[in-house]
């Protein structure tokens, strides 16, 4: 892989929705404060190594899992979101993750959230017939994945950062929360929110980038 594919994939992993940020942990339960641990509680809680593996395996797959609902959907921002659910099946079901064979489950995720988008209508498919995105889902599990060195640079400066700027990522990122609600989590105004966002987006970028060069 060479230094101008590394880069690439990593400004993908950069960008207004990065995959990345699946390597956050879990936000503090909801309750007072709009969900921010009480003051004094200490940082926010690393994920748990079943955690830690399946964002991982998460990652590793992320550009073949996109392909192909892009090869389904025609449409990348579509395949993005696709992608994005599946993701979030997979974290809100890691009890039901033995720890093995991670893949065959997640591409039957993955198959069953474009067939839920194809029938409620959100996408016209151009591959809709389920044998077909059976073979295709098949296909695309047997492609080689893409080596780890950028993901495992991404999680590194993700674990740099302070706990609120990961916190704030997470609820960004990962729950897709908008910047008025992140404001009224964090008791701040939504320009003092967006700042935020700002700078811990802008703090994980320069630090893989400085990582890559």
């Amino acid at each position: 892989m060479n230094a101008g594919r590394r880069a690439a994939d990593v400004q993908l992993y950069l960008n207004f929705r990065p995959q990345a940020l699946f390597f956050l942990p879990n936000p503090a339960p909801a309750g007072n404060n709009g969900g921010m641990p009480p003051t004094g509680t200490g940082p926010v809680q690393p994920p748990s190594s079943r955690q830690e593996a399946v964002m991982s395996e998460l990652l590793r797959i992320r550009e073949r899992a996109t392909a192909f609902a892009y090869a389904v959907l025609r449409n990348f921002h579509a395949a993005e979101d696709a992608f994005q659910e599946a993701a979030l099946v997979v974290v809100r079901r890691l009890d039901d993750y033995s720890g093995a064979g991670f893949e065959p489950w997640f591409w039957t995720i993955l198959r069953n959230v474009l067939g839920s988008r194809i029938r409620a209508g959100r996408h016209a498919a151009v591959l809709a017939d389920p044998a077909i995105l059976e073979r295709l889902a098949g296909a695309a599990a047997a492609a080689p994945a893409s080596p780890p060195e950028d993901v495992d640079r991404i999680a590194a400066c993700l674990q740099r950062l302070d706990a609120k700027a990961r916190l704030v990522l997470h609820w960004r990122f990962l729950e897709e929360a908008g910047c008025d609600e992140i404001a009224r989590r964090l008791g701040r105004s939504i320009q003092g929110a967006y700042a935020l966002i700002k700078r811990s987006r802008q703090a994980l970028r320069e630090c893989v980038q400085a990582q890559t060069r």
